[in-house]
């Protein structure tokens, strides 16, 4: 597998975790602490998971929330920078 079509794997993987969870507000009206909160959580049930061999989907879930919440925090960021 090339790092492209990693890529894109794992962009279909994250864009699965965000559309369950369309129904939230969307980050760009959350504080940035609050997603570097959660940021720091999924990373922590991230280390856990690994941790203890847990399931290996589990494992792909958690680091598409991970990825998630960096995205976010970037996206805001960017658009900070656009103002």
């Amino acid at each position: 597998m090339t790092r492209k079509d990693t890529l894109k794997w794992f962009a279909v993987k994250m864009m699965n975790q965000l559309d369950k969870n369309s129904r939230k507000t969307h980050w760009r009206f959350m504080p940035q602490d609050y997603l570097l909160n959660r940021l720091t959580e999924q990373s922590i049930k991230l280390h856990k998971e690994l941790r203890i061999g847990g399931s290996r989907l589990e494992v792909i879930r958690r680091c598409s929330n991970v990825a998630n919440y960096a995205m976010m925090i970037a996206d805001n960021e960017r658009r900070f920078l656009e103002k």
